[in-house]
């Protein structure tokens, strides 16, 4: 049996865009793997200084609903997901944080490989997103 792979998907305001469904698409194929999508969220405007803890979260989580059913089609099961701290590095660590994973959880570390894939921010272009998705 093909060992299962295991990879945290990080992306924002990209979760739904075509180069990462593809990039999960083309992960998929090439093998056994289970994908977790974490959304950060991420405050906008005077939001970032009012009330940073809460801001960003129904808009990381609608997000979050727009992306899981796209990049589940492309990795052909259920992708899963949740909405992370602000702060992308925060939000990784967060999501392998043992308390958070159960043994039946897909990011749990027992005997697996783990790929983090993060997004740039959709500003920044296309290219530069495709150039990291493709490493996934």
């Amino acid at each position: 049996m093909e060992p299962l792979n295991r990879v945290l998907l990080v992306a924002n305001r990209t979760a739904s865009d075509p180069p990462l469904v593809e990039a999960v698409r083309r992960r998929a194929e090439g093998g056994s793997a289970v994908f977790h999508l974490v959304v950060p969220a991420t405050p906008q405007g005077l939001h970032r200084v009012v009330d940073p803890e809460v801001a960003g979260l129904l808009a990381a989580a609608e997000r979050m609903r727009k992306a899981l059913p796209l990049l589940s089609a492309a990795a052909g099961t259920a992708v899963t997901g949740h909405v992370g701290d602000a702060n992308p590095l925060a939000a990784v660590a967060d999501a392998l944080k043992p308390a958070r994973i159960r043994r039946d959880h897909p990011l749990h570390p027992a005997g697996a490989a783990l790929a983090v894939a993060a997004a740039r921010p959709a500003e920044q272009g296309s290219r530069a997103w495709s150039a990291r998705a493709a490493r996934l």
